[in-house]
């Protein structure tokens, strides 16, 4: 129990620093505005500045247990198994390793078979709810809130309307968007400058690839969900 209120309580303090620096970036600026329409403008101006990114799975949206549920049960149609999956998220490397007695063909049909039985789970995944509020209000003020995730398209907005979220992204960048690259490559394509990029992920491995495409690790907010 103590493990779990130390890590919620890291989590809040994570969250609470993501505040803090969207705040601060924007502090000076305020500071020299007037009251007004004329100010409500000149915010929202001095905000299409900076870029708020936003990663999806398990980052604003938990959906390990989602994509796994879906892979099971495409696995069950299509071989005739029952395979628990755990808890932690089944991949299409890993479906090769796991069947290696399955044919090409028979694991591209489960990999097929679980993107159309996905939206039958969308009830199994959870919304960021401390994250949530960091977009809504960055989309309220008027900053660019984009979700840049390596999910596809189909997906992704099927995600968002189960939560209600598309309306609080400027744009959605899905793995479609990005070619032979990758969504920090992408990224640098559609921004002026890395240095107006708030970038929120969950992955370690994302994080590192993040850097070493030029981000700064200072802009980088590390999501435990």
């Amino acid at each position: 129990m103590d493990n779990a209120i130390t890590r919620k309580n890291n989590e809040t303090t994570v969250l609470q620093n993501a505040f803090k620096q969207v705040a601060n970036s924007t502090a000076s600026h305020f500071e020299s505005c007037t009251y007004g329409a004329e100010t409500a403008q000149s915010k929202r101006t001095y905000h299409k500045k900076f870029v708020l990114a936003f990663d999806l799975d398990n980052t604003l949206v938990k959906t390990d247990r989602a994509n796994n549920n879906a892979y099971q049960e495409a696995i069950r149609s299509v071989s005739g198994r029952e395979m628990p999956l755990g808890h932690s998220r089944f991949t299409r490397e890993k479906l090769a390793k796991t069947l290696p007695d399955l044919d090409t063909t028979q694991l591209s049909e489960i990999v097929k078979l679980k993107e159309r039985l996905y939206s039958s789970h969308l009830k199994e995944t959870i919304l960021n709810a401390q994250l949530f509020k960091i977009l809504k209000l960055s989309s309220y003020s008027g900053f660019e809130t984009i979700l840049l995730t390596e999910s596809h398209r189909s997906r992704a907005i099927q995600i968002c309307k189960q939560h209600s979220l598309t309306q609080y992204f400027s744009k959605i960048y899905c793995r479609e968007n990005y070619g032979e690259g990758n969504k920090y490559q992408f990224l640098k394509t559609i921004t002026p400058s890395y240095s107006g990029v708030i970038l929120f992920e969950n992955e370690k491995k994302e994080i590192n690839k993040a850097i070493r495409h030029g981000i700064n690790e200072n802009q980088l907010i590390t999501i435990k969900f």
